[in-house]
């Protein structure tokens, strides 16, 4: 009783915690439904910067995506410098809810395709040192399509592909990791594999979610 009163009567620890519980309901409903991996799907021989994701991108209900090229002060604090010069950094603000987040855009065989990493001070976003201790980071891939003002992303199907590996259909490093009462499939595949196994997949319907919209706002 004493915790739910402090939180109600002091302002900025209500807000920090509706933040902590909004962010990680964000990420827990990202990952129940995409492909989560430990190690990137980018390389320095795969990796593009496409200046047409710069700006800010509303998606369906509304939450605004601001992308641009990754920057972070110097070590004086005076300046920015680049962090990669092929390097986005995301910023998410939705209701009660805002995180930052690591991109790289890939191309394989033509296609498209980013990869998300938490960004350097997701730390500092959880702020609470017990919680941190059991979460591991991971790379989520997506593949993209553009056209005109609006961008298409077909995350891969965790469900699809956990299908595949119970069906003996598909060789790929992987470890099955119990959930909640779920399993849940994280890829331990080398990038180079990934990149395999995204370029073999990439035309397949069956392999992705319905694509998320997101229509850039004019300013």
């Amino acid at each position: 009783m004493d915790y739910f009163f402090v939180l109600r009567n002091n302002h900025k620890r209500h807000m920090k915690a509706k933040s902590i519980i909004g962010m990680l309901a964000l990420v827990m409903a990202a990952s129940s439904c995409t492909v989560q991996s430990l190690h990137p799907l980018y390389d320095e021989k795969t990796m593009i910067y496409e200046p047409f994701l710069e700006g800010e991108w509303i998606d369906d209900d509304g939450n605004s995506w601001v992308i641009k090229r990754a920057q972070r002060p110097d070590a004086n604090q005076l300046k920015k410098e680049l962090v990669n010069p092929k390097a986005y950094q995301i910023a998410y603000h939705g209701d009660s809810v805002e995180t930052n987040l690591d991109a790289y855009m890939v191309k394989l065989d033509g296609i498209y395709f980013i990869d998300l990493f938490p960004a350097e001070n997701y730390d500092k976003e959880i702020g609470n040192d017990i919680l941190l201790g059991n979460l591991l980071p991971v790379h989520t891939f997506s593949k993209v399509e553009t056209q005109d003002d609006s961008l298409y992303i077909y995350q891969f199907d965790s469900e699809w592909l956990s299908d595949l590996i119970k069906n003996n259909q598909i060789r790929i490093s992987h470890e099955v990791v119990k959930a909640h009462g779920a399993d849940r499939v994280v890829l331990t595949a080398s990038t180079n594999e990934l990149q395999k196994f995204v370029a073999k997949y990439h035309n397949d319907p069956k392999a992705f979610s319905e694509p998320d919209k997101f229509v850039r706002k004019r300013q």
